[in-house]
């Protein structure tokens, strides 16, 4: 095997491009600026001001316009300080990524050179070793045990068995083994790239608060263009043309206008974006701090968010519990001191380690004289010490094996498919006299989950208390998602599975409390259902399969640290510290900020209704004394 020649691959590079996603230009400072003024009162404002310096120079410039000044002064002030928050949200979300860009060992020339992952292309064969992100869409050329991590793509938090001519896919991480990958998809034809082309073609939502203000800027402009056009009309009707008639409706029109409500607005959002900073939540949209204070339903993911992503053992179950923990730790290739190795084999030896044994004098006792590694054709473990054989596998292939009555093999099947429907990852545990694989003594089920992280049943009850629904959609098993719910106070009456939605209708959907096995193109589904019900959504995840939900929801909260980069760069708001509790408070600093700008329009309008009257008195007096 000699892989591509170098011109071969430039060639091929040329063809197809470079092994990434297309970045989106950085927005230029200039025009970040001048998105602060899209908003109906700045153009009312900008109006006046127009109005006003035209009126003042019409009638030769004398003095300062101070009223001109003013709006000038409010106008710029909102911008720069709203430009200057997002930079800032910017720039910590620039920190996150990684300073150096992907290496991996690629096959060219016959022998294996590192290179950026950028320049692998259809054909190329990469080396991997455990703990690699896999760089691009391929096929198995060798591995032996394979075990590769898709929950970044799949949502589901067991990692997968893979063989010789099975697919694996770019982002997807090799938690097990080692491999060589041909390269058969690269960039945006990736699974990745394909995600990426998918959001590539949404829109950007608007968060409430864009929404409302919109319609409330239509509003107040309509009314006040009305108010100012019936004074100018009459002015005209009873003295004449006069720039002084202009000059009132102008004046009426800036006294009408809330010019301090994008001052306040900015500044109260800019101090919330700084609270929130400080307790490890950034927000990338300044109006997306007020729509977190507006949420109905939170729309969450479950590996990596809800729980921990890391299979732990909740209990043994079997006859002799002592030997089952015994051939947890000999049956086992996982490195504890280190963490290398099967995660779910670490899970194995922490477990032992918390019931008192001493991995490392245990492995010194009983070392290895032979042993049978893990493979996807026979779905069992086997080593072989002087006390005898450990065996350690999937139910259905050991119990097979055990020297037991059929119909006792039977009721022990039963019994470990009762564990998998409860949502738990069941293996089995065995041991044999001398170096055997038949005729065993059962020694018990091990039944492991991904635990939930320790804060999140707590901040599910908070945000319950507060009137938010919460939603699970994962990818993973039903009965894994409906056991985690249970496990965090997450009230379940309903459970509908990515083949269920097929034949649900928008109001059955609503229903639904966990959607399992669910696609990327379906989590939009189920947001968009919620929003034309009327629902203001935040939609949480950290995977490349969250991010089409994420950039569609009025919130899309991304995680920081185990979160993709996708998923980041299409959130509203990221969680440095992947807790979900930063969330709950992220939500009550919103309500706190929602609840400030309504006092604040409440006395900002009793005082505006005031000038309005008094301008219009003002010229409506003269007038009807002439």
């Amino acid at each position: 095997m000699r892989g591509l020649s170098s011109e071969e691959a430039r060639r091929r590079l040329q063809e197809f491009g470079p092994n990434a996603l297309p970045e989106e230009p950085e927005e230029p400072l200039w025009q970040r600026f001048l998105r602060q003024f899209q908003s109906p009162l700045i153009y009312i404002l900008l109006f006046a001001l127009a109005v006003d310096l035209a009126l003042w120079l019409a009638e030769g410039a004398h003095g300062v316009p101070l009223e001109s000044l003013s709006i000038l002064v409010i106008l710029l002030l909102n911008a720069g300080l709203g430009t200057f928050q997002e930079k800032r949200s910017e720039e910590a979300l620039k920190r996150l990524k990684a300073l150096a860009e992907p290496l991996v060992y690629v096959l060219r020339d016959g022998r294996f050179v590192r290179l950026p992952s950028r320049e692998l292309v259809p054909g190329d064969v990469v080396r991997l070793e455990a703990g690699d992100r896999i760089p691009a869409d391929g096929v198995l050329l060798e591995g032996s045990g394979v075990l590769v991590d898709e929950s970044v793509l799949t949502g589901e938090s067991v990692p997968v068995e893979k063989g010789v001519g099975e697919e694996v896919h770019a982002g997807t991480l090799l938690v097990r083994g080692r491999a060589l990958v041909e390269v058969t998809r690269t960039g945006l034809k990736s699974a990745m790239g394909r995600i990426a082309a998918l959001l590539a073609g949404m829109e950007e939502e608007k968060t409430p608060l864009e929404r409302r203000l919109h319609a409330f800027g239509n509003r107040v402009a309509r009314w006040v263009l009305l108010l100012a056009l019936a004074l100018v009309l009459l002015g005209f009707w009873v003295e004449g043309f006069s720039a002084k008639v202009v000059l009132f409706a102008v004046a009426l029109a800036v006294a009408a206008v809330p010019e301090g409500l994008p001052a306040i607005l900015t500044l109260a959002l800019s101090l919330g974006m700084e609270r929130m900073a400080r307790r490890k939540a950034v927000v990338r949209r300044l109006a997306a701090v007020e729509a977190l204070g507006s949420v109905t339903v939170i729309a969450t993911d479950k590996t990596g968010t809800l729980t921990e992503n890391r299979m732990e053992v909740e209990s043994v179950v079997g006859p002799d519990p002592e030997g089952a923990l015994l051939a947890m730790v000999l049956c086992n290739d996982a490195d504890l001191a280190t963490g290398a190795g099967d995660p779910l084999e670490l899970g194995l030896l922490r477990y032992a380690a918390k019931a008192g044994l001493d991995v490392e004098r245990l492995r010194r006792e009983y070392p290895r004289l032979s042993e049978r590694p893990f493979d996807s054709a026979w779905k069992y473990m086997r080593v072989t010490t002087p006390k005898g054989s450990y065996l350690k596998g999937a139910p259905e292939a050991l119990i097979p094996r055990l020297a037991l009555p059929e119909q006792e093999k039977a009721r022990l099947l039963q019994e470990a498919e009762a564990h998998a429907a409860k949502g738990y990852r069941v293996l089995a545990l065995a041991f044999g006299e001398g170096e055997r694989e038949e005729g065993l003594r059962f020694l018990g089920f091990v039944l492991l989950l991904d635990p939930p992280r320790p804060e999140v049943p707590e901040a599910m009850r908070r945000i319950l208390e507060a009137g938010v629904r919460v939603v699970m959609v994962t990818g993973d098993h039903p009965a894994t998602a409906l056991a985690i719910a249970r496990r965090i106070g997450l009230p379940v009456e309903t459970v509908a599975t990515g083949e269920d939605l097929e034949d649900l209708c928008d109001e059955d959907l609503l229903e639904v409390d966990v959607f399992a096995r669910v696609k990327p193109e379906q989590k939009l589904r189920i947001v968009d259902a919620l929003q034309r019900a009327g629902e203001v959504v935040a939609m949480t995840g950290d995977g490349v399969n969250d991010a089409p939900a994420l950039k569609r929801a009025d919130v899309g909260v991304a995680m920081g640290e185990r979160g993709s980069e996708v998923s980041r760069e299409v959130a509203d708001l990221v969680l440095l510290d992947d807790n979900f509790a930063t969330l709950v408070a992220a939500i009550e600093e919103g309500r706190s900020i929602y609840e400030n700008i309504q006092k604040f329009l409440r006395f900002l309008f009793s005082t505006n209704l005031s000038e309005i009257l008094v301008v219009a008195a003002g010229m409506v007096s003269p007038l009807s004394w002439a």
